[in-house]
């Protein structure tokens, strides 16, 4: 009996079942994306100086494809580019939006304004 319970311990190269297995497992813990990104925009020459949250929706685009795009850019280092093409689909649908800023969230506390474009004029 010895043998047959002991043979694979002895027979193993490395610890790693004792590791996986057991009493001397890690407790596993699920990778959790706590960064976020999020858009805001306002008109403040037009009188409407409160920021609104900007709604992918508004110019038909779907919300994990706008969370990838604004986390892509972001790291590309070409945010103030993102937030001008945001501005275009949203002005052809009719909103006027002169400030556009990108806000990074950590660990959904933490905010910050990574990102500020004016509008010169379209």
């Amino acid at each position: 009996m010895f043998v047959w319970l002991g043979v694979p311990f002895v027979v193993m190269q490395d610890h790693y079942p004792l590791f996986r297995y057991g009493m001397f497992a890690e407790p596993v813990q699920e990778a959790i994306q706590t960064e976020q990104f999020f858009v805001r925009y306002s008109n403040p020459k037009a009188g409407n100086p409160l920021p609104q949250l900007f709604d992918p929706a508004q110019i038909g685009m779907p919300g994990p494809t706008y969370r990838l795009l604004l986390r892509n850019y972001y790291y590309r280092r070409q945010s103030q580019q993102l937030l001008e093409n945001l501005h275009r689909p949203l002005y052809r649908v009719g909103v006027r939006a002169d400030c556009w800023e990108l806000y990074r969230v950590m660990n959904f506390r933490d905010t910050s304004l990574v990102a500020q474009w004016q509008n010169a004029g379209l």
